[in-house]
């Protein structure tokens, strides 16, 4: 279970640069796309939270885990289709080294082969395991064990000290469902993707108190903020505590809630001793990738393939309409209509995806000059890196051997984002192959 840090995201960056400039798949209505994942690695979602664990001086890490079936390679056996796949959990704290860790391997049979390729049913995947309080990464592995392919993920958290505080509050956990077992448990279905789905009306956050005051009842106030902080609602209640132990329940409703982004913020206590939580959570509508967040944003986006006509139209709509001429739009582009997915949308929105995470500094990644390229014509067949010669800023020159052509980016004061030096020959190229 003992894994070298470096190695594994080293494994990770290899392989993630590999997926960049590996494979080619034409779709039509936009150049060349280029999936920026590699095909077949299982994409799965993930939430870390941290809660008290019995053990004196320790906290409990818990990981829950939702995979689709579509996303497993199903083998028929008998009269029954089976994937079986591994997970492995690992935190290292801020020195690099392994805290603690977990593996666990999974089983999936269905009877019907229809069933395989749902994107509705899920695997739930929950991991446990102490670890001191303190600062972590946390590596997670998804391996398919039939075609041995893997999906790396990582986040960082900070761990509480529940032991070291006469008050105390866990994270926010979001489920879908809550139950009451026969015990008077409670029983959770966690929501994992911290997200709405266009078809309900509520989620439920929960979470526990940790009382060594003797305090019969506390207040709790959330809020629910947008991206700019603004409040979009406060609700506040008394809440009696059970005990050492007090685990708590809010049902959040959607209501006017839009498609977007937002942040849900949580202060449990009284006067002096409040304890703040919060945690972001989306409301995405059907039909929009999971990498969408914030349909104003994906509108803006689309400025390197539509005109500005239709982007205007779509920023002066009302949220319905906004949202029926987004979806009318790429469904102008779909290259396979009638099927679940519209390859086309993903992928541009991947690249966007990408271009943020690489190319981000002053300004967001996509509306950088590489963002731009690349998001446009996918990834390179070659760059050529020159961070580092004499008598000149650094630059890059990116080669797209298809079109017989080259970009080239440079800093033009030493320092900064890379510009367009030749941006006549990307608008010529652009014309050229729409």
């Amino acid at each position: 279970m003992r894994k070298n840090k470096r190695n594994i995201l080293f494994i990770y960056c290899l392989l993630f640069i590999v997926s960049v400039i590996g494979a080619h798949i034409v779709h039509a209505q936009l150049p060349e796309m280029q999936p920026i994942i590699e095909e077949g690695i299982p994409e799965y979602y993930f939430d870390v939270v941290s809660f008290a664990a019995e053990d004196s001086g320790m906290s409990l890490l818990k990981f829950y885990s939702k995979v689709s079936y579509d996303e497993l390679q199903f083998i028929q056996l008998g009269n029954q289709y089976r994937a079986e796949y591994e997970v492995s959990v690992v935190a290292f704290n801020i020195q690099g080294n392994q805290e603690n860790g977990k593996i666990v391997k999974r089983s999936v049979a269905v009877g019907r082969f229809e069933r395989t390729n749902s994107i509705m049913e899920f695997d739930l995947v929950e991991i446990e395991f102490p670890v001191t309080p303190g600062d972590y990464e946390i590596l997670i592995e998804l391996m398919d064990l039939d075609t041995k392919k893997t999906g790396y993920q990582k986040m960082d958290i900070t761990v509480p000290d529940y032991n070291g505080a006469s008050f105390q509050v866990s994270d926010i956990l979001f489920t879908d469902t809550v139950a009451v077992d026969l015990n008077g448990g409670l029983t959770l279905e966690p929501n994992v993707l911290n997200n709405f789905g266009s078809d309900q009306k509520s989620l439920f956050l929960y979470y526990e108190i940790y009382n060594r005051l003797s305090i019969d009842s506390v207040s709790v106030v959330y809020e629910i903020q947008d991206l700019k902080e603004k409040v979009l609602r406060q609700e506040s209640h008394y809440r009696v505590l059970e005990g050492a132990k007090t685990e708590d329940v809010i049902e959040i409703s959607r209501n006017d809630l839009v498609s977007g982004q937002y942040r849900l913020v949580l202060e449990v206590g009284e006067e002096d001793a409040v304890i703040r939580r919060q945690k972001d959570f989306t409301i995405r509508w059907m039909g929009l990738p999971s990498v969408i967040s914030d349909l104003d944003e994906a509108i803006e986006q689309l400025r390197y393939i539509a005109e500005g006509d239709e982007i205007k139209k779509m920023r002066n709509a009302e949220d319905e309409e906004k949202q029926r001429l987004f979806i009318a739009f790429w469904n102008s582009k779909d290259p396979t209509p009638g099927t679940r997915n519209n390859e086309n949308m993903e992928e541009y929105y991947r690249r966007v995806q990408f271009a943020n995470e690489a190319f981000g500094s002053q300004n967001n990644g996509w509306e950088t000059d590489r963002g731009m390229v690349f998001i446009t014509l996918g990834a390179p067949d070659e760059v050529e890196r020159h961070p580092f010669d004499l008598d000149t800023y650094p630059y890059d020159i990116w080669y797209y051997y298809q079109w017989s052509t080259r970009f080239i980016f440079q800093s033009f004061s030493g320092y900064g984002e890379l510009r367009l030096v030749n941006p006549e020959d990307f608008w010529d190229l652009t014309d050229r192959i729409r």
